[in-house]
């Protein structure tokens, strides 16, 4: 059924609406011998006979803010970057992965330690320390046998609930080594309890042979039996 548009941009020799009984315009509009479908809101506006004025929607409310985390301001990893599709679960937890890279940056913190349990492990190729004594002796060790140590790149590759994996790349200079310096690159394994504590660290070095675990464990005792850790970093 043709019927003329009330529309008076719309000439009845240039158009040719369909629309059914309902009122609502449908179907196809010929404008200069072209096919042009109208959408719906297009359709509506054109035409609509209803007087009542347009009510805008309104914008949806801002996303809350994120937790700050009790690390907040006491650390120097606080860029943390994550693989595409990769999503921490917490600010927090990424403040404690801030926390470790410090701490694999040769910076021994107390503040960062608050958050590791007293039952922690450290494993590495050659180590395996367990509880805070020994672990406190572990980061001692750690940033001692360097003259520098800095992490070039890192990125989350992996988190799923406390597990998050860090893909590593170093840059250190061992003592007695004058000054040369090597590159390593390791996948760092981390897993947090419901609090957010570190409950575990694996830092798997590439290419590196892994001793037997009782000579991991053999280490992580002789470090914590002859190694004195001054008495500020002790309270970690």
């Amino acid at each position: 059924m043709d019927r003329t548009h009330p529309h008076p941009g719309l000439q009845k020799r240039d158009s040719e609406i369909h629309y059914f009984s309902t009122g609502a315009w449908k179907g196809t509009v010929y404008l200069g011998g072209q096919n042009i479908r109208l959408d719906c809101e297009l359709q509506q506006r054109l035409c609509s006979t209803s007087s009542e004025p347009h009510t805008p929607v309104p914008p949806p409310p801002p996303p809350p803010p994120k937790a700050e985390s009790p690390l907040s301001g006491r650390i120097e990893n606080v860029q943390i970057y994550t693989a595409p599709g990769v999503e921490l679960r917490s600010h927090h937890q990424g403040q404690v992965v801030g926390g470790l890279l410090d701490l694999l940056g040769g910076q021994l913190e107390r503040d960062v330690l608050e958050y590791w349990r007293d039952d922690a492990v450290v494993v590495n190729p050659i180590v395996e320390a367990r509880g805070r004594a020994e672990v406190l002796a572990y980061w001692y060790v750690y940033r001692g046998i360097f003259t520098a140590i800095k992490t070039k790149r890192h990125e989350i590759v992996r988190a799923e609930g406390g597990d998050v994996d860090v893909d590593v790349d170093r840059e250190y200079k061992l003592r007695g080594t004058f000054g040369r310096a090597w590159e390593g690159r390791a996948k760092v394994k981390v897993q947090m309890d419901d609090k957010g504590r570190v409950r575990r660290v694996e830092d798997r070095w590439a290419r590196a042979i892994w001793l037997p675990k009782f000579m991991r464990r053999a280490t992580g005792l002789i470090l914590k039996k002859t190694v004195k850790v001054p008495a500020e970093d002790s309270k970690g």
